[in-house]
């Protein structure tokens, strides 16, 4: 769909990009996101060979410069002929035409999610006639029900420096692996305050990614 239409939370077309965490989990043997890892490992992952390529200090977490990742990814994808890439975004889904992968992720247009919640619906629709693919309805939430939902957060970036460091320590996460997080302490106050701005935030979703 990007970049003809993006979301609320991208911010560039390549592919890829993450917008939730830079981290892919813990290297830590014998845990089970090391065990998914390594699975893909030995099975020539590329998505794990570039970031690797792309890692950054994350203590026991293999962790990646997110824009150099996306960047690669997406070079890797475009330079291989046997793949088609379609910027366009898909608004409806023909289940007798062909059979359909639909892998649109937890930041959904409202017209995919839509049409996802007509083909998925178990109830009839609460309001209006039967639905319709050329004329999805608006607000699945209110039309169709039960639903597929995601819920996440965007994980702010902080520049590094913009940080005092006099004020700050650095220390590894939840003790494992190396200290390579920067740890801001907070006053109760400014504690206080970081949560009613979290509260005040404006959120972002819809349809199957409601976030």
């Amino acid at each position: 769909m990007r970049p003809i239409r993006s979301t609320a939370a991208h911010q560039t077309a390549d592919f890829a990009e993450l917008v939730c965490s830079n981290s892919l989990k813990s290297e830590n043997e014998n845990t089970a996101p090391w065990l998914l890892k390594e699975e893909m490992r030995r099975v020539g992952s590329l998505l794990l060979k570039l970031a690797r390529d792309c890692a950054v200090p994350a203590g026991h977490a293999l962790a990646v410069d997110r824009v150099a990742f996306a960047t690669k990814v997406t070079e890797a994808i475009s330079s291989q002929p046997q793949i088609a890439i379609r910027r366009e975004e898909a608004t409806t889904i023909d289940p007798c035409q062909q059979i359909t992968i639909v892998a649109s992720g937890p930041l959904t247009s409202e017209a995919l999610a839509s049409e996802i919640a007509r083909l998925t619906s178990l109830n009839e629709p609460s309001k209006g006639g039967p639905p319709n693919s050329d004329h999805p309805p608006q607000s699945p939430q209110a039309s169709y029900a039960p639903q597929l939902y995601f819920y996440d957060s965007i994980s702010p970036i902080v520049e590094a420096d913009s940080i005092d460091l006099s004020r700050v320590y650095m220390a590894a996460r939840y003790d494992k692996g190396s200290a390579d997080y920067i740890n801001c302490p907070m006053t109760r106050e400014e504690y206080l305050a970081f949560y009613d701005a979290l509260l005040a935030a404006h959120s972002v979703g819809s349809g199957i990614g409601s976030g």
